[in-house]
């Protein structure tokens, strides 16, 4: 763990903040952070982006103004050795689960619900480099890690139709920035969503990028929607009202309301909807390269947990809980399991801390409840267990 949470905000209080500034407006902190990127440069993003499965992508400004290129990884050392000098940026995705070290900067965030983080992009960009004037749906917190960025906001509302043509960029045709920030090492820029923004960088730079998901109503619908194709045994049909009351091929706004109340129904059950939600909100968006556990019975697995000082979850796990009147629901990487009030708080702790604690361990020796669940997660690579000789 970096250092004090708090810190990251500067003087403004995560109360304040969440208040004055979440959502709504964006926030200059000035050294937020010490040394950020002091563990990740150019060469480790490119080594990054040789490997098939991790999401990579450069981009590229031309000689004309409007015109960017985009392409994707995996790449190799031709593709960077073909580069020009200045105006291209490489970006790459969910770093935090291919390098756990880097989670550590998502420890910051501790004051927002830890399910709404998506990942930890980092981008190393030459002199000039950028992806251009556009804005984004999420909450994001873009820290310079080294180098310098200069930064152009526009808050007013973009037009749906002000997107440059022939590219897969979401880059603005027209832009007029209001608000211009030079971010050395170690400053934070929050920016809420529909925020319009343009980095630039001045020199070589790294910028982290800590993105919080937030899923819309077509995900929401379409999670839903698969639970219940799979959970519904007995769907019900549309049934006529008022049969032979219009024109042959006549489609009444009657009829459609009764049609989409039949839809409304669909919706209308709680269970389904947790379990929708649960498996949207964990599944990995990445799949990161994991040690290789050994194989082993529950009973081995039990001594080794007894050669434990602690227990740590694996960045690209995802999870989260939910209490209910019959205890905990708790989702991990779009699995669901259920337990009882009485290791609530293991489970508690297991999620808000992304691990558990050496007095913790010996609770859950003795519960034939959570001992499969860490068993499966440990042989899935998703949980390393500290100090012992494997």
């Amino acid at each position: 763990m970096l250092a004090t949470m708090q810190n990251i905000l500067g003087h403004i209080k995560p109360g304040l903040f969440l208040r004055d500034y979440w959502q709504t407006r964006s926030l200059l902190v000035r050294n937020a952070i010490k040394n950020p990127g002091r563990a990740i440069n150019g060469d480790t993003l490119a080594g990054l982006a040789l490997e098939d499965n991790i999401r990579s992508r450069i981009v590229q400004q031309t000689d004309n103004p409007r015109s960017w290129l985009c392409r994707y990884g995996p790449f190799d050392e031709h593709d960077f050795a073909r580069l020009p000098e200045t105006h291209w940026t490489l970006l790459v995705q969910d770093v935090d689960k291919h390098l756990p070290y880097s989670a550590d900067i998502l420890e910051y965030f501790s004051f927002l619900p830890r399910w709404r983080i998506d990942d930890l992009m980092i981008s190393y960009a030459v002199d000039g480099g950028s992806v251009g004037p556009h804005t984004d749906q999420y909450d994001v917190f873009l820290i310079q890690a080294s180098g310098q960025r200069k930064w152009l906001l526009q808050a007013d509302d973009i037009d749906s139709d002000n997107l440059l043509e022939n590219t897969e960029l979401q880059i603005l045709k027209n832009f007029n920035p209001e608000t211009e920030y030079l971010l050395n090492p170690g400053d934070m820029l929050y920016l809420p969503p529909g925020i319009a923004h343009y980095g630039i960088a001045i020199g070589e730079c790294i910028t982290f990028s800590v993105g919080f998901r937030a899923p819309s109503q077509a995900d929401l619908l379409q999670a839903y929607a698969e639970q219940f194709s799979l959970h519904t045994d007995k769907p019900q049909f549309y049934r006529d009202t008022d049969p032979g009351s219009t024109g042959r091929s006549e489609l009444t706004l009657t009829d459609i309301a009764h049609m989409h109340q039949l839809m409304m129904q669909t919706v209308d059950n709680e269970a389904l909807m947790i379990r929708a939600i649960g498996n949207l909100l964990t599944t990995p968006t990445d799949t990161p390269s994991l040690h290789e556990m050994p194989d082993m019975g529950p009973g081995d697995f039990t001594e080794l947990l007894g050669k434990t000082s602690s227990i740590s979850l694996h960045p690209a796990t995802r999870c989260i809980y939910i209490n209910d009147e019959n205890g905990v629901i708790l989702y991990v990487n779009a699995t669901e399991y259920r337990f009882g009030d009485s290791i609530k708080t293991l489970i508690i702790e297991l999620c808000d801390m992304y691990g558990l604690r050496k007095e913790s361990i010996g609770h859950i020796m003795q519960d034939q409840q959570l001992l499969p669940l860490l068993h499966d997660l440990y042989q899935q690579g998703y949980l390393y267990l500290e100090n012992t000789n494997i």
